[in-house]
């Protein structure tokens, strides 16, 4: 899930509205621990049988299912992970107990998030740092994977996140991001993919996916909302969630926004 997009011309105000709210999201919600994951979903009714999933797991099934199509699209035996705005740490922690990766980091803006996943989870295989995703603090080379979920629309600078990912990424390693834009955006974003030293293995629109995974996980979240978020945030989250009857599901409906999964590869 995302707030609405900010000013974008104004590259200070934007990382401010975007770290106050999920500040605020995180501190107002922090006994919530069983709420991990923040994104749309995902529901892909041609794969068959579903996931198996139990417990909490099944509780936020169509969140972790956009995971899991996500992580999917990468070799992760004994990779380390860089998951960029990785939230409430539910997607790092689900991609850690599921596929064999060596490591994996997740990073975020919010401070409030980064302590809340500090709390809230307890994997040896994941830690939660603190950071931006257009000045990382990790050194050259450090990961061979890099994933983001429905992050990017927020960064002020797709260039300098790519700058960024490529630095830290080792040879032939991969990003893969889903995220929502409008149509004008997603051509700008690619023009600037086109730009950067990443090679596009694949772009895939899952806009009927997620559109229907908001339909199939509509009332868990709206009897969650109504029953545990107070105030500002209560009165936020249809719009944050994309609950139906927002002006971001109508989005999503009319074509407005349009939701795709990018998977880049570093070049040599």
């Amino acid at each position: 899930m995302a707030n609405s997009r900010p000013d974008q011309q104004n590259p200070i105000a934007t990382k401010m509205i975007v770290r106050k709210w999920y500040n605020q999201l995180a501190e107002s919600t922090q006994s919530l621990t069983d709420w991990t994951f923040m994104n749309y979903g995902y529901a892909d009714s041609k794969s068959g049988e579903p996931i198996p999933l139990a417990g909490l797991d099944e509780w936020n099934r169509y969140p972790i299912q956009l995971y899991h199509h996500l992580a999917s699209k990468l070799q992760l035996d004994g990779a380390e992970v860089l998951d960029i705005g990785s939230g409430r740490g539910g997607g790092a922690d689900y991609i850690a107990r599921t596929f064999p990766v060596s490591f994996i980091t997740g990073v975020d803006l919010s401070y409030e998030a980064i302590a809340l996943c500090k709390k809230i989870h307890n994997n040896k295989r994941v830690d939660y740092v603190q950071g931006d995703a257009e000045n990382l603090s990790f050194e050259n080379e450090s990961f061979d994977a890099i994933t983001s979920v429905e992050a990017t629309h927020c960064f002020v600078s797709i260039e300098k996140f790519l700058k960024e990912a490529f630095r830290v990424l080792r040879p032939q390693g991969q990003l893969v991001i889903t995220d929502f834009r409008t149509p004008e955006s997603f051509e700008v974003f690619f023009e600037q993919v086109e730009r950067s030293n990443f090679e596009t293995i694949q772009s895939e629109d899952i806009s009927l996916n997620v559109i229907q995974a908001l339909k199939e996980d509509h009332a868990r979240k709206e009897e969650f909302c109504n029953q545990y978020l107070k105030g500002d945030v209560s009165t936020q989250f249809p719009h944050f969630a994309a609950l139906q009857g927002s002006q971001t599901y109508e989005d999503f409906i009319s074509g407005n926004y349009l939701y795709k999964t990018i998977h880049l590869k570093r070049s040599t």
